[in-house]
């Protein structure tokens, strides 16, 4: 029998970007082991990097940008002043290097400590 969150995906639009499986209402986080778990708070998950940061929105269609580690909420992001929003974060590098592209100011970087 397929476990309850496979299920739940089952029917679902998804794509996957290493790790982290993307749902229209939440994400998945499957581990070295094969578990599943939700992302805490739900929310759209981008992208993953090796050591477990996630990034993504705080909302299942449109929201704030965020990240987690692993699958527990760290915090929403801090824009520049003047940027009310970001495209989707697709890039989370190894060292924990956000990218983004705000919607009238250009590219943006974060750096997660």
């Amino acid at each position: 029998m397929p476990h309850e969150a496979e299920q739940r995906q089952r029917g679902r639009r998804h794509r996957a970007a290493a790790q982290v499986v993307v749902g229209e209402t939440w994400s998945l986080l499957w581990d070295s082991n094969g578990n599943v778990q939700d992302i805490q708070d739900g929310g759209t998950a981008y992208a993953v990097n090796a050591g477990g940061l996630i990034t993504g929105e705080r909302s299942d269609i449109v929201g704030r940008a965020s990240v987690w580690r692993d699958t527990a909420f760290q915090s929403e992001l801090p824009y520049p002043d003047g940027v009310t929003g970001v495209f989707e974060l697709f890039v989370v590098g190894n060292d924990d290097s956000l990218f983004s592209h705000a919607y009238s100011h250009g590219p943006l970087r974060w750096t997660c400590a």
